[in-house]
């Protein structure tokens, strides 16, 4: 099963995130974001070979809620400017700091079938309820 859902929303596109942990829940939104750009699912993403490192994003936040914007917004940045796509994002949350880990396939343009502009702040935050987070982020198509 997915760890993310796609939703619909007017003329933008989102995704709804549930996951044990909050380092879960960005690696699975990061997911998602992901599967939006590419139309792969991660499995299919980790198979693909080609031009592929290792990156770290660093991020220092005020709020949780800002860490996961600006880290999607981060990675939207990376992708369409570097040809840059995160396969397999591990994430660290500490404090008011986050690192990201992902191995990254370069010169991956040919595989972005949409574009996205940005991660937006329309109805979204992060819940944490019986022990398990929730999200949904709005993204500008």
């Amino acid at each position: 099963m997915s760890p993310y859902n796609v939703i619909d929303h007017a003329s933008d596109v989102g995704i709804e995130v549930k996951a044990d942990s909050l380092e879960d829940l960005f690696a699975d939104a990061v997911k998602g974001l992901l599967f939006l750009i590419t139309d792969k699912k991660p499995d299919e993403l980790n198979i693909l070979k080609g031009k592929i490192n290792k990156r770290k994003i660093h991020l220092q936040f005020d709020t949780l809620d800002n860490a996961l914007i600006e880290l999607l917004n981060r990675i939207i940045l990376l992708t369409y400017s570097k040809g840059l796509l995160f396969k397999d994002p591990f994430v660290k949350i500490r404090k008011n700091r986050l690192v990201m880990k992902s191995n990254v396939i370069r010169d991956a343009f040919s595989l972005m079938e949409r574009e996205i502009k940005a991660a937006t702040y329309h109805d979204y935050s992060i819940k944490n309820e019986d022990g398990l987070y929730y999200t949904s982020v709005i993204f500008d198509i």
